[in-house]
């Protein structure tokens, strides 16, 4: 572990994190929501604070959700019915992106 890295899962002292939402956001309101938690978390980190798991956690989560592929990943994560669905898109996906940049990159091997 890096020496100035927090501890996870101490009790929480310090207020809660800003909640975030499952229902998708406006984009900058979701960015802007990141950028305070990721200031929170790091002004914590520098002053050697603990950080509650859960807390850690959310934000983690909610990184990975303000990506595109992030909320079929997290379906398929988090398990349950619709699990396998989550998992064809997911799949379908990346191919498509990384089938058309290999295209892409084959294209302009050729010419």
């Amino acid at each position: 572990m890096h020496r100035s890295a927090p501890k996870l899962g101490a009790p929480q002292r310090q207020p809660g994190p800003l909640p975030f939402p499952d229902e998708p956001l406006a984009t900058s309101m979701k960015r802007e929501l990141l950028l305070t938690e990721a200031m929170a978390l790091l002004d914590l980190a520098r002053r050697r604070t603990p950080i509650d798991t859960a807390r850690a956690e959310r934000f983690a989560r909610a990184v990975i959700q303000s990506t595109p592929l992030g909320l079929p990943a997290l379906g398929v994560l988090d398990g349950g019915i619709l699990a396998g669905a989550r998992l064809v898109e997911l799949a379908g996906a990346v191919f498509a992106i990384l089938s058309s940049t290999n295209d892409a990159d084959h294209d302009q091997k050729r010419s």
